[in-house]
């Protein structure tokens, strides 16, 4: 029996180091897959003609960091820097026998476009993702230890599913926050924040839900 610990332990040391390894790779299949997705949809004609929504979408996205003074500062910095380069890939034209390309070359540029800036806006909302997780861990333990003293019913189901969806939750804010916009004009606040408040829940759950003794 202390063999099959000994053993199990490397193991489950190896799986967990070769995920943290694996996801920032995982990360970008994904970012890419939604960005086909966003041209395939774009180039369908489903919400308007190609092209034509595309540079909506991206009009109403600078529009509304207009509005937010405070995600001005490094982000339209960063943004410029990047549309400075970029303009070359703006300024093409096909003429001829090659026009007709013209509206499938703009959908990809401003899909491109509005998929970085909001990217550059999910990264800037990480910092409110550390204080969601900080203030979540906190109750959690003092839930926890409420428990502990009153001799409460440990609960290693909610812990367990809990510990599980953490990930999942933070993961599909991401997905959500990346896809959506590029179909449908959705605001920040509706999909950051409860976001947010899902992923806190579930760090709530799985430290108040933790055993007794650690």
């Amino acid at each position: 029996m202390p063999k099959t610990q000994r053993t199990e332990q490397p193991r489950t040391d190896r799986e967990s180091q070769a995920s943290a390894l694996t996801w920032p790779l995982s990360a970008l299949v994904h970012t890419a897959l939604i960005w086909v997705l966003l041209i395939a949809v774009e180039w369908s004609g489903h919400l308007g003609p190609a092209g034509q929504h595309s540079r909506t979408v991206f009009l109403d996205l600078i529009q509304s960091l207009e509005s937010q003074p405070g995600a001005q500062q490094w982000v339209f910095m960063l943004f410029q820097w990047i549309l400075e380069h970029a303009r070359p890939l703006v300024e093409v034209s096909f003429i001829n026998n090659m026009a007709w390309l013209q509206p499938y070359w703009e959908s990809v540029v401003y899909v491109t476009l509005s998929l970085i800036t909001r990217i550059l806006l999910l990264v800037m909302a990480l910092p409110l993702f550390v204080l969601v997780v900080v203030l979540a861990f906190l109750d959690g333990l003092i839930v926890r230890q409420r428990r502990i003293a009153m001799v409460g019913r440990e609960t290693e189901t909610i812990h367990y599913y809990a510990k599980r969806l953490m990930p999942w939750s933070a993961a599909l804010t991401g997905y959500v926050w990346l896809l959506l916009p590029g179909f449908y004009p959705v605001g920040t606040q509706w999909l950051i924040l409860p976001g947010l408040s899902l992923f806190g829940l579930m760090v709530h759950q799985s430290v108040a839900s933790y055993k007794k003794f650690l």
